[in-house]
């Protein structure tokens, strides 16, 4: 037999704030209509009075690990009320004085059912795990989902469900939300090709050296082609360098724009309850000054936060081009030595023992361009993108 769902419209939001040890301190009156309790059921109560057995113990189990560790964390969470109704949301959980401020949506893209699914699972190994592996089966699942990081998953899900709740409640797309959601997908994209142009190096690693073996066998005869394959070879050792260099500052723009599009979501997200909450039902036993305050010094907190790591943002992208800039440089390079000794080769009476060689260098050269033209592109899109939050 189903549950029945507790109400929570999709034009609602709703704050809890809790001590460092998740008593309940406060909250917002949709939470106490969603709950079901009367407030002084509530109240200096642990947080988990709401909490369903349907969830995986590993999901708080993480997010109680982020907060302690002063990090902001999201997660879709299914709650119970006092009547063992059901009702799921998406939380946005946050450090401030004194303990954690979590503020809830109601999920409404896609990415719920699959989540659901994901808990369900998780769910039924639970009995044989603890709930720090339960925690690493959480984790291992989200990467099983293509996500690099939870981090990745997290921030991807809160743009989604600020998008979709928007689209939903006005029948547009707020410009804000198309940057950030522009900026994740190329984000998603930027990081994935790094990791294909390394492969691609890997893959061509020893293809001078058996170049030159080849020349050398020819004798005299194959000496041009053995010059043209130790340059080659040369440039090969120089690009590795600079690969290296390239993969270490990929990283770092990564975790930054990942980090950007995360607060910028959450900042949206505040500034919202915020609006709700100066507009909320007032009672004897919530000091809406007192919690107007935590929410307005949160608000300027992350705006204070977004702006910073926007400007790191830039700056960083910035000399991700320079080095993009030497990289394609080198890449130039070896391509006129390839074309060199694909002339060099073609005078050779035994030219098409050199055929699959040059073959594997032609491939490598058009993905490696291939590669450094989408990235370029990528990063354009996202300077520009960096700079408008900027404005």
């Amino acid at each position: 037999m189903s549950e029945k769902e507790s109400e929570f419209f999709l034009e609602e939001l709703f704050f809890t704030r809790t001590d460092t040890r998740g008593v309940l301190k406060s909250g917002n009156s949709v939470f106490h209509r969603v709950s079901g309790f009367d407030w002084e059921e509530l109240l200096n109560k642990p947080h988990n009075i709401i909490r369903h057995p349907n969830m995986p113990r590993g999901t708080f189990h993480y997010l109680w690990q982020e907060l302690k560790l002063h990090n902001p964390i999201a997660a879709y969470v299914q709650n119970r009320s006092k009547d063992f109704g059901q009702y799921w949301v998406f939380a946005l959980a946050l450090p401030v004085p004194d303990g954690f401020l979590s503020i809830r949506l109601k999920p409404s893209s896609g990415l719920l059912d699959t989540v659901s699914r994901l808990y369900e699972k998780i769910l039924q190994l639970e009995s044989k795990l603890k709930p720090s592996e339960s925690q690493e089966e959480l984790l291992r699942s989200i990467i099983d989902m293509g996500y690099a990081s939870y981090q990745e998953f997290m921030t991807e899900a809160l743009i989604v469900e600020l998008d979709s709740r928007h689209q939903k409640l006005t029948g547009k797309r707020v410009p804000e939300l198309v940057l950030l959601n522009d900026l994740n997908e190329i984000n998603k994209s930027m990081c994935k090709i790094p990791t294909r142009i390394l492969e691609t190096y890997k893959s061509i690693l020893w293809t001078p050296l058996n170049l030159e073996i080849t020349a050398l066998k020819l004798g005299e005869v194959g000496r041009a082609v053995g010059v043209v394959a130790s340059t080659y070879q040369k440039m090969i050792l120089e690009l590795e360098k600079q690969i290296k260099l390239f993969e270490e500052i990929s990283l770092v723009v990564d975790k930054e724009m990942r980090e950007a599009t995360f607060l910028q979501a959450a900042n949206y997200l505040i500034s919202e309850i915020v609006t709700f909450f100066l507009n909320d039902q007032r009672n004897e036993y919530v000091d809406a000054d007192k919690e107007l305050k935590y929410l307005n010094d949160l608000k300027s907190n992350y705006e204070e936060k977004v702006e910073n790591i926007l400007k790191k943002v830039n700056v960083t992208l910035n000399n991700f081009s320079g080095i993009c800039k030497t990289l394609r440089d080198i890449i130039l390079s070896i391509e006129v030595i390839r074309v060199t000794g694909k002339v060099e080769i073609s005078r050779l009476e035994m030219a098409h023992e050199f055929s699959a060689i040059l073959n594997d260098l032609t491939n490598f050269q058009k993905e490696l361009t291939d590669n450094m033209v989408k990235l370029q592109n990528a990063l354009n899109k996202s300077s520009e993108i960096v700079i408008n939050m900027l404005a």
